[in-house]
């Protein structure tokens, strides 16, 4: 039996028509990364019209000589951006009026800060980069850092130290709801 023989030309396959259907790696990350950051405007954006829809139902008072909002479940913080509002919750309506008041000096010093500005552009650099793991980490840092600054502010400001703790204490102990974004007390 004889075999074939093949010529050095047989060797080389025939050109075939590929066409490549893989998505460069990098254009999958930065289709992941918008779709993050879209997902986070979106949230933000949601968050920003739950809490209008809920502001409308809550009553404008007067307490420690300061305009503020008050809502059944929900502060006491400062909301808004353009017009920061102070909320505080129904049942501070029925506290002393010393713990109104630091509730109230509280929440003032967050808006004369800017409290809740630096909290929006620090909001905002994360919405950027939603996939940075340490922007998250100090997002939630400088909500502390706010939080423990205000409180210094108010004591320089003067207030009993005892009455604030106390205070600080009656108003974290009770549930608050959702305020998105919001400088809380």
């Amino acid at each position: 039996s004889t075999s074939p023989v093949l010529s050095p030309s047989s060797w080389i396959a025939a050109p075939t028509a590929t066409v490549d259907t893989s998505i460069p790696t990098e254009l999958l990350l930065e289709r992941a990364w918008t779709a993050a950051s879209l997902a986070m405007v979106l949230a933000l954006a949601a968050s920003a019209a739950a809490l209008h829809l809920r502001k409308r139902r809550w009553t404008r008072r007067e307490m420690a000589g300061a305009d503020v909002l008050v809502a059944p479940d929900a502060g006491p913080a400062v909301v808004g951006l353009v017009r920061p509002r102070i909320v505080v919750p129904a049942w501070l309506l029925q506290a002393p009026a010393l713990q109104q008041s630091l509730v109230i000096a509280h929440e003032k010093s967050h808006v004369e800060a800017r409290d809740p500005h630096l909290l929006a552009f620090a909001i905002g650099v994360v919405v950027l980069m939603p996939w940075n793991l340490p922007l998250w980490w100090m997002l939630r840092r400088l909500r502390h850092a706010i939080e423990f600054d205000c409180d210094a502010r108010v004591l320089r400001g003067g207030h009993d130290l005892r009455a604030y703790g106390e205070t600080l204490l009656d108003v974290g102990q009770r549930q608050s709801g959702y305020l998105g974004a919001a400088a809380a007390m």
